[in-house]
């Protein structure tokens, strides 16, 4: 597991999901449902996910999360 680096806020900044952008493609998408689990499992673990041209979610304290969105063209 990609642990990352903590950000001003205490969150990590980078992810499973950074690590596996820099993986060959599969040959079949990921669904979803996959997708989905596993930004889920990165803010239970502690870390901030951001999905490029979409946002940021990120972790808070009490296991809940925000999402932050990218607001630039």
């Amino acid at each position: 597991m990609e642990k990352g680096t903590m950000a001003a806020d205490g969150t990590r900044t980078r992810s499973k999901l950074h690590v596996l952008a820099n993986l060959p493609r599969p040959a079949e998408p990921m669904s979803v449902e996959n997708v989905a689990a596993l930004v889920r499992e990165c803010l239970y673990e502690g870390t901030a996910v951001e999905i490029d041209g979409l946002g940021q979610f990120r972790p808070l304290p009490g296991g809940d999360f925000e999402f932050v969105p990218n607001i630039q063209p």
